[in-house]
C-alpha cells in the first residue's frame, strides 16, 4: 500500500513538472528596442508592430526563424504592449547581414506555411501587412523569394 502510494505521489509530481515545463514561454531572442544591432546578433532582425504605419508596441527578434509566435508577447511602450505576438502583427522591419538572407518570410500559419509576406532586408512593410495582417504565426529569413507571397522591397 506504502509503495503505491509513493508511486503516485511521485508520478503526480513529475506530472506536474513535466507540464509546467510546457507551457514555459518560448526562448528565443526578444528585445523591446526597436532598433536592431546587426553587428551584435545571428545577423537577421525582424521587428513586429502591434499597430500599422509602424506605431504601437513591438518585439524584436534577432534569430532567423521563430517557428511559431505562440507564448511572446509584445515589450515595447505603446498601444498593445503585453499582447500576444500571434495573430496581432500589423506592420513590420527586416534587416539582415548574413549571406544570402535576403528576405524575411512572415507566414500566416506555425511552422513556416500558408500565406505570407516577404520582406526584403532593409525595407519594410509600412502601412501594414497584406496577407498575414494580424494572421501572424511564424516567420524565417530566406535567400530567395518564395513564390506567392506578397512583396515589401
Amino acid at each position: 500500500m506504502k509503495r503505491t502510494r509513493f508511486a503516485a505521489t511521485i508520478t503526480a509530481a513529475l506530472a506536474t513538472a513535466f507540464a509546467g515545463s510546457v507551457f514555459l514561454a518560448p526562448t528565443a531572442s526578444a528585445a523591446t528596442g526597436g532598433n536592431c544591432n546587426l553587428s551584435a546578433t545571428s545577423g537577421e532582425c525582424l521587428i513586429l508592430f502591434y499597430n500599422s504605419n509602424l506605431k504601437g508596441s513591438r518585439i524584436t527578434f534577432d534569430t532567423p526563424a521563430i517557428s511559431n509566435f505562440a507564448g511572446y508577447k509584445y515589450l515595447g511602450t505603446g498601444a498593445g504592449k503585453g499582447q500576444d505576438v500571434k495573430n496581432n502583427a500589423a506592420s513590420a522591419i527586416y534587416g539582415s547581414t548574413s549571406s544570402g538572407d535576403d528576405y524575411g518570410v512572415i507566414f500566416y500559419n506555425s511552422g513556416f506555411a500558408g500565406p505570407c509576406d516577404q520582406i526584403y532586408s532593409g525595407a519594410a512593410a509600412p502601412l501594414q501587412l497584406k496577407n498575414t495582417y494580424n494572421n501572424n504565426a511564424s516567420y524565417a529569413a530566406y535567400p530567395y523569394s518564395i513564390p506567392g507571397c506578397y512583396n515589401f522591397f
